[in-house]
């Protein structure tokens, strides 16, 4: 993968941080560029276990700019593209000052669509 991008001038990266039934945290880190022969690439990079709770946006911020390192990326990460989690917002966009960060369309479709479920106009309570 790291000769892969070796040769990208930029690169989007997707993160998100996710929890499984067991109580385990993860890191999710995707790559998207684009090669020399202008081929969109979409890989994943990353699915590592976070420490213990809990998830702050330094801790975050850290782990994503370790991982950056290895890959070889760190200079080269221009969007990033996240859930609208607090820690994970502040990490990408004010921590490692990202100079264009996204928050995940999908996540935000998600959120309205719980938050409109929760009216009583739209979901009555039950009697």
């Amino acid at each position: 993968m790291t000769e892969h991008l070796k040769d990208v001038d930029s690169v989007v990266i997707t993160a998100n941080l996710w929890t499984s039934i067991a109580h385990d945290a993860y890191l999710g880190n995707t790559a998207h560029f684009v090669t020399q022969n202008c081929v969109l690439q979409t890989k994943l990079l990353d699915c590592i276990e976070m420490a213990a709770d809990p998830h702050t946006a330094e801790d975050t911020a850290d782990l994503l700019k370790e991982r950056f390192a290895i890959w070889g990326t760190d200079s080269k990460v221009f969007t990033a593209i996240s859930d609208n989690s607090h820690n994970m917002v502040k990490a990408l966009r004010d921590i490692m000052t990202i100079s264009v960060f996204f928050g995940c369309f999908a996540h935000t479709v998600n959120l309205a669509v719980k938050k409109g479920l929760e009216c009583d106009q739209v979901n009555p309570p039950c009697f």
